[in-house]
C-alpha cells in the first residue's frame, strides 16, 4: 500500500499540462489575500485566491504552512452579488457566502474571482496565434499590452476596458469576442484575417469603404455574383470573404450624412462615470428600501444605450437600458440619503413599468447625466422645453382647447410651478400652464378602460392628460399636485387666481364684500382665534378646494383669517426693504406728489405683490366708500391694516398715514384697471350660488 501511494502521488504531481491550457505559473497576476467573514463560521477566515483555487485558512500562519480549512476549485464555479458587502461563491458541491468590510472591497473580490474563473475556461491557442503578429500585441484603441479581446468585424484587437466601450456600441457597429473564451467562433480564416488585416492593402481598402458607410451586401448588378461577398468568393479572396461575412449586418453612418451645419441634437452624446443604481417596479412604500439597495456601478452612455458594469475595468456589462424606452424622467434637486451615502438622484420610468433609480455624487454630475440622457429620448423639436431646473420630463397623452374629443401624444416638462408642453411637431408651439393659478385640479376615470385622467383648468384653458401606464401617471399626478400646492409662506408660492392674487385673499375679500360690506365695524370686530387659525390652515393646505359659506363661516373669522395671512406671509406685502421709502414719502406735503412716489414704489414691487395690493386696496376702497353704513372710513381701515401690510409690531402714525393715502387714492394709483375693477367686482360677487363662491365649471370629461 505504501508503494502504491507513492506512485499515485508521483503521477499526480507530474501530470502534464494540456497544450492549449496556459501553465498555472504563468497565469496573469490575479492573486488576492484578505480576511472575510464566512457565513456559518465564527470569526473571520483568511481567504487566498491563487490561480484557479480559493483556499480558506484559520490564520496567516496556517496559510504559510499550507494548512487550509477548505480548498475551492473554480473550474465550474460562479460568483454572485448578494447585498452591499456580501457575495456568494457557488460550486457544484457547496456554496460559500462571504462578507467584506466595505462595498469597495467586496467589488474587488468579485472582480478578482471572476478573472480567475475566466482563466480556468481560457484557451490560449487562438490568442498566441494572433499575438504572434507584433501589431496585435497592443490594444488598437489605447495601446495597452496583451489585449485579450477583438472586434471581429472591425478587424482589431482590444483590451478589456476598451471591449466594454465597444460592446456599448451594439453588435451592429462592433462585434466583440474574447480571444481566450469564444473559441468556437475562431475559424482559421478569421484568425488569418485578423493577423493579415494590418498588412493587406486589399483588406484595408475594403475596410475603409465599409466603415465609410458602404453596404457590404449591396447589389453588384451581376445576376451570377450579386453581392461583394460572392465577388470575393469567385476571386478566391478568403480574407475579404471573412471580413464581408462579419460586416453583412453592420450599420455604419454614411459620410454624406454628416455636415458642418448639423445641429447638436443630431449627435447622440457619450458619457461614462460612476453612478449609484437600483431597479424597482414602481414607486411604492418600499421607496426607502430601493434607495438603500443602490449600488455603485461604472456606467457608459453611448448610442442611446445606458450600460452598467461591475467596475471600470469590467469588459462585460451587467445590464443595458435602451434610453429610447424612457417615458418619464424624474429629477430630485436635493440630496437623498442612500445605502451608499448621500447622492443626487433621478428616476427613469420605462415603458415596461420598471423604474431605474440613478444617483450621482454631486449635483453637477447629476445635471450632466440628465442633459445627456434627455438628448437620447427627447426629440430635437422639443429640446427647448428641457430646462436645467426641470423636475420631471416625459411623454403624456393630452387633449385641450377646441378639440376635447381626440387624445394626442405630447412632451411635458415640469419646472417649478410651470408645466411646459408641446405636441413635438417641428412647427408646434410651446404652451405653458401656471400650476399655481389653476382654478381646478382633479383626477377622474375616463372611457371604457377607465384610464386615470388629470384635469387642469387655468383661466380659459382646459387640459386633460393621462399617462402611458399607471406608474408614470401617478408620478406626474403627485408632482403636479405638489407644484400646484402651497409649499411655503412666500407670496409667490401661494395658489393664485387667474389675476395672480392668492386665492386666500381673493376668497376672503369676496366673502367680506358679499356679507360684510354694510356691517358696522367690519374688520374691527374680533373673531374666534382657533377657528381663524383652522381656516388659514385649510387655505394653506389646499386653497383651491376651500369654499366659504355663510352658514358655515362667521364674518369675523374670515376677516381675521385675511389679516393673519397678510401678517404671516414671508415678506411684507409692501416689502420690508421699502419701509423707509414709504415713510419718507410723507415728508412731501403735496398729496399728488406723494401719490406719484407711491406709484413708483408699487411698480418696484414683485408682480404678485402688486396684484395682491391692488385687489386688497380695491376692496378697502369699496368699504371706505360705504363708510356711512359700516362706519369704517379709510382712517380706521388704515389703523387695522397698517401692521399687516408693513408687518411691524405696533401701529405708528406714519404707517397708518401711508396706508390711508393708498386707500383714498386707489383710483389714481391703479388708474388703468381701477374703474373697471370697481364695476366688475360687484357683478362677479353676484354670481355666487347659494352663498358658495365657485369657479366656472370645466367642460364635461369625455
Amino acid at each position: 500500500p505504501r508503494q502504491e501511494w507513492v506512485e499515485a502521488l508521483q503521477t499526480a504531481t507530474q501530470a502534464p499540462v494540456c497544450g492549449s491550457q496556459k501553465p498555472s505559473d504563468s497565469l496573469p497576476s490575479a492573486n488576492k489575500l484578505g480576511l472575510l467573514e464566512l457565513r456559518g463560521y465564527k470569526g473571520r477566515v483568511l481567504v487566498s485566491l491563487a490561480g484557479s483555487k480559493v483556499r480558506l485558512c484559520k490564520t496567516e500562519q496556517d496559510h504559510r504552512a499550507g494548512l487550509a480549512i477548505s480548498e475551492v476549485e473554480l473550474t465550474a464555479a460562479n460568483i454572485s452579488n448578494v447585498d452591499r458587502r456580501s457575495f456568494d461563491l457557488n460550486t457544484p458541491f457547496r456554496s460559500f457566502c462571504f462578507t467584506a468590510e466595505s462595498e469597495r472591497e467586496k467589488e474587488e473580490w468579485i472582480e478578482a474571482v471572476q478573472e480567475s474563473i475566466a482563466e480556468t475556461l481560457s484557451d490560449y491557442e487562438v490568442a498566441e496565434k494572433i499575438w504572434f503578429n507584433e501589431a496585435n500585441r497592443s490594444c488598437a484603441d489605447c495601446r495597452a499590452p496583451q489585449p485579450e479581446w477583438a472586434s471581429i468585424n472591425l478587424g482589431v484587437v482590444i483590451c478589456k476596458k476598451c471591449a466594454g466601450q465597444h460592446r456599448s456600441l451594439g453588435p451592429s457597429i462592433s462585434k466583440v469576442r474574447s480571444l481566450k473564451l469564444d473559441s468556437s467562433i475562431w475559424s482559421n480564416e478569421l484568425v488569418e484575417a485578423l493577423c493579415a488585416a494590418v498588412a493587406s492593402p486589399s483588406v484595408l481598402q475594403t475596410m475603409e469603404l465599409v466603415f465609410s458607410g458602404a453596404d457590404a451586401m449591396c447589389a453588384t448588378g451581376d445576376p451570377l455574383v450579386s453581392t461583394p461577398y460572392l465577388l470575393a468568393q469567385r476571386a478566391g479572396q478568403r480574407l475579404q470573404m471573412e471580413f464581408l461575412h462579419h460586416n453583412k449586418l453592420t450599420d455604419f453612418p454614411r459620410m454624406d450624412h454628416w455636415s458642418e451645419n448639423a445641429s447638436q441634437s443630431d449627435f447622440r452624446p457619450f458619457m461614462d462615470g460612476f453612478l449609484y443604481l437600483s431597479w424597482s417596479q414602481a414607486k411604492t412604500s418600499a421607496e426607502r428600501r430601493v434607495r438603500d439597495d443602490m449600488t455603485r456601478r461604472w456606467c457608459t452612455l453611448e448610442g442611446g444605450f445606458l450600460s452598467y458594469y461591475e467596475s471600470e475595468r469590467s469588459a462585460a456589462a451587467l445590464g443595458r437600458v435602451d434610453v429610447g424606452e424612457v417615458v418619464s424622467l424624474a429629477v430630485h434637486n436635493t440630496e437623498t440619503m442612500t445605502g451608499a451615502g448621500a447622492a443626487f438622484t433621478a428616476e427613469l420610468y420605462l415603458q415596461t413599468e420598471r423604474v431605474l433609480n440613478v444617483g450621482a455624487e454631486t449635483q453637477e454630475t447629476q445635471q450632466d447625466w440628465i442633459q445627456a440622457l434627455t438628448k437620447c429620448f427627447v426629440p430635437p423639436t422639443v429640446e427647448v422645453l428641457v430646462r436645467r431646473d426641470s423636475e420631471l420630463i416625459g411623454r403624456l397623452h393630452y387633449k385641450e382647447g377646441h378639440d376635447l374629443y381626440h387624445w394626442r401624444p405630447g412632451w411635458f416638462v415640469l419646472a417649478g410651478s410651470a408645466l411646459h408642453f408641446s405636441a413635438g411637431q417641428r412647427d408646434g408651439e410651446e404652451a405653458v400652464l401656471q400650476l399655481k393659478r389653476l382654478q381646478e385640479l382633479s383626477k377622474n376615470r375616463s372611457g371604457s378602460e377607465k384610464i386615470q385622467v388629470l384635469l387642469m383648468v387655468e383661466g380659459r384653458r382646459t387640459l386633460y392628460v393621462h399617462g402611458f401606464s399607471a406608474t408614470d401617471f401617478s408620478v406626474w399626478h403627485a408632482a403636479i399636485a405638489l407644484a400646484a400646492g402651497t409649499d411655503s409662506r412666500d407670496l409667490g408660492d401661494q395658489q393664485l387666481t387667474k389675476n395672480g392674487v392668492p386665492i386666500v385673499v381673493d376668497s376672503c375679500v369676496a366673502f367680506v364684500t358679499q356679507y360684510g360690506l354694510c356691517q358696522e365695524g367690519v374688520y374691527q370686530r374680533q373673531g374666534d382665534p382657533e377657528r381663524a387659525a383652522q381656516l388659514l390652515e385649510e387655505f394653506t393646505r389646499d386653497a383651491r378646494n376651500v369654499k366659504l359659506r355663510e352658514n358655515e363661516q362667521r364674518l369675523e373669522d374670515v376677516t381675521d383669517t385675511l389679516k393673519n395671512f397678510l401678517s404671516q406671509v414671508e415678506d411684507a406685502l409692501l416689502a420690508k426693504e421699502l419701509y423707509p421709502y414709504w415713510v419718507s414719502a410723507l415728508d412731501e406735503k403735496d398729496e399728488s406728489r406723494r401719490v406719484k412716489k407711491y406709484s413708483t414704489f408699487i411698480q418696484s414691487l414683485p408682480k404678485v405683490n402688486r396684484s395682491t395690493l391692488e385687489a386688497l386696496l380695491q376692496h378697502l376702497y369699496r368699504i371706505h366708500q360705504c363708510s356711512h353704513l359700516n362706519h369704517m372710513p379709510s382712517e380706521k381701515l388704515a389703523a387695522v391694516f397698517s401692521p399687516c401690510l408693513f408687518q411691524t409690531q405696533g401701529r405708528t402714525p406714519q404707517e397708518a398715514a401711508v396706508v390711508n393715502d393708498l386707500i383714498r387714492n386707489y383710483i389714481l394709483l391703479f388708474s388703468e384697471t381701477a374703474a373697471g375693477n370697481v364695476r366688475s367686482e360687484a357683478t362677479r360677487q353676484a354670481a355666487n350660488r347659494g352663498g358658495v363662491f365657485v369657479t366656472t365649471p370645466p367642460p364635461p370629461l369625455r
